[in-house]
């Protein structure tokens, strides 16, 4: 599967507008920081869970996050996995867009 500037996607479906990716690893981030995937807490998260595109707060959100899909694997440096179901905004579908981009 391809990458995407926010994760590696794990999956597409196409029908039910839901995305699998990998959202966060116990890798070290730019900072130097490492956040063990198991520490993650989405409690205030999960009361509105937008996606962004890119983190980029000034346009819509562009898929809504899955809490029943979360999972942490062990393998490929531990890391998190989260599903979304992607919106569809006029005629900018996000899902195409995805779908795009994991071809690249």
């Amino acid at each position: 599967m391809g990458l995407l500037l926010f994760g590696e996607v794990r999956g597409i479906d196409s029908a039910k507008r839901r995305v699998q990716a990998v959202i966060s690893t116990a890798a070290v981030a730019r900072d130097g920081a490492v956040i063990e995937p198991r520490g993650w807490r989405f409690e205030h998260y999960d009361r509105n869970p937008v996606v962004l595109w890119n983190h980029d707060t000034a346009q819509l959100p562009i898929a809504r996050a899955v809490p029943g899909e979360r999972m942490v694997t062990e393998r490929e440096a531990r890391a998190l996995c989260a599903g979304a179901q992607v919106v569809r905004a006029g005629n900018q579908d996000q899902l195409a867009r995805a779908e795009h981009l994991e071809q690249l």
